[in-house]
């Protein structure tokens, strides 16, 4: 289900940062028609919060540590992945 999902790469710094997420839009109508609009969607809710808090404290601690902390550049589709 998330072949085809495009993603930017993340930019800004720890107090905020940015990417946007896009998914093909003959995949779902509504979303399309949406995007179309200029409406995009965002999941929120508990997951989400600890998904953010896991990405910025490894993310925090790495920095803290010295290391040098590289810019997402988002995930690749599954059909440039190595089949096994």
């Amino acid at each position: 289900m998330a072949d085809e999902l495009r993603a930017t790469p993340i930019k800004g710094d720890t107090g905020r940062a940015e990417s946007t997420i896009a998914v093909p839009t003959d995949r779902n109508v509504f979303i399309a028609t949406e995007a179309k609009r200029g409406v995009r969607y965002l999941g929120i809710g508990p997951a989400h919060a600890a998904a953010a808090e896991r990405a910025m404290g490894e993310a925090i601690a790495a920095m803290v540590a010295g290391k040098r902390v590289e810019p997402e550049q988002g995930e690749p589709v599954a059909r440039e992945e190595p089949t096994p």
